[in-house]
C-alpha cells in the first residue's frame, strides 16, 4: 500500500469519511503515529543506514585583522570560504576560539562573540578549525564510526567523558575517537560529531546509524517499512489510534494486535539480528519454552549413555 491507500483502508476501518478534510488530516496523522511508533520498537535491520562525513584541515593562509571589541575579520590573502560558517577560529593574539557567524567574501567574516583582545589585531596569523561535523537529519543514533580507507573503528564516547578525558585539547592527528554532541538551536534536529584528535588530514570517516523514518506526505509515498509490516502492522497500528481517539472499545483488542505483529515481525528481521543459535548438550536440563515438552518421565540421556 502507499501512502493514498492506507488512508482509504484506515478511514473504512474508522468509519472516517477521508472525504471530508478535517477527518483526512487525524487519519494522516494517526498514520504517520503509529510508523514513529514502530520504528522506535526495534532496531530494525532496514533502519540501518551510512553515510561519510569528510574531515577539514586546518586552514590558516594568510593574515587577519580585527579591532578590540569587534567581530567583524577583515583577512588579507586569506580564503575564506562559505563551509567555514559554524567552524571557529583562533587568533595568535589570544588563546580563545571564537564560532564564525557568518562570511561575506574569501577576505572578510563575523564572529558570534566580540573579540576580547584588549588592543586591535592586525595583520596576525590565526586558526580555523571544524570542531563539528553536523549529520543527517535523518540520524536517530550513531552505531560505529570508521576511517573508511584504513577500515580503523573510531572509539565511542559520551561528550562528558570526551570533555573530561581531553579537555580543551589542542592535539591533532588521526582521529581515534569521536563523540555525538546535543543539538544546537542552530542545526535543530541534527546531531553534530566531535573528533579526538582534531583531525589534521582530510578523510572520509564511515557513519553507521539508525535512521529517523520521515513523515508521509505525498499519496505516492510509501517510506521505510518493508511491504509487509507497512500493509499490516502499520496500518493496524493506525486504526488502534483511531479507535482510541473515537473511544472505541475495540481500541484494547486492536493495539494488542498490532503489538503482537511487531514481535513477530521483529523475529523475522534481517537474517539473525546479530543472534546466532547455541548447540547445547543433548542432556541440558534447560529448554527453549518454545519447543515441544516430553510427557513427565519421558527418559533423557544421562551419564553413562
Amino acid at each position: 500500500m502507499d501512502y493514498l491507500a492506507m488512508q482509504n483502508e484506515v478511514g473504512s476501518q474508522t468509519r472516517f469519511d477521508v472525504a471530508v478534510a478535517a477527518n483526512l488530516t487525524l487519519v494522516k496523522r494517526w498514520i504517520n503515529r503509529a510508523q514513529q511508533y514502530v520504528a522506535a520498537k526495534h532496531d530494525w535491520s532496514w533502519l540501518q543506514a551510512r553515510e561519510i562525513v569528510q574531515t577539514v584541515i586546518d586552514k590558516t593562509a594568510g593574515t587577519v585583522a580585527i579591532t578590540a571589541g569587534g567581530t567583524t575579520v577583515t583577512g588579507t590573502s586569506t580564503a575564506f570560504a562559505a563551509v567555514d560558517v559554524g567552524a571557529y577560529i583562533q587568533f595568535s593574539s589570544s588563546n580563545d576560539w571564537y564560532r564564525i557567524a557568518t562570511r561575506t567574501s574569501t577576505t572578510s567574516l563575523t564572529i558570534e562573540a566580540a573579540y576580547v583582545g584588549t588592543s586591535d589585531l592586525t595583520a596576525g596569523t590565526y586558526t580555523i578549525r571544524r570542531f563539528y561535523y553536523s549529520l543527517s537529519t535523518s540520524v536517530d543514533r550513531v552505531v560505529k564510526v570508521k576511517q573508511a580507507v584504513s577500515r580503523v573503528a573510531l572509539t565511542g564516547m559520551s561528550p562528558i567523558t570526551l570533555d573530561r578525558w581531553a579537555p580543551l585539547s589542542t592535539t591533532t592527528g588521526k582521529p581515534t575517537a569521536y563523540a555525538c554532541w546535543a543539538l544546537s538551536a542552530a542545526e535543530a534536529g541534527v546531531w553534530v560529531m566531535q573528533f579526538y584528535p582534531w583531525p589534521d588530514v582530510a578523510m572520509n570517516m564511515e557513519v553507521d546509524y539508525y535512521r529517523i523514518p520521515a513523515n508521509l506526505s505525498a499519496d505516492t509515498d510509501v517510506g521505510l517499512i518493508p511491504v509487509k509490516i507497512r500493509d499490516t502492522a502499520l496500518v493496524d497500528g493506525a486504526i488502534a489510534y483511531g479507535y482510541q481517539y473515537l473511544n472505541d472499545p475495540r481500541y484494547q483488542a486492536m493495539w494488542e494486535k498490532f503489538e503482537g505483529q511487531l514481535e513477530r515481525f521483529w523475529l523475522q528481521d534481517g537474517q539473525n539480528r546479530g543472534e546466532f543459535s547455541v548447540l547445547e548438550p543433548v542432556d541440558s536440563t534447560t529448554q527453549d519454552p518454545d519447543l515441544i515438552r516430553y510427557p513427565a518421565g519421558y527418559p533423557s540421556v544421562g551419564p553413562g549413555y
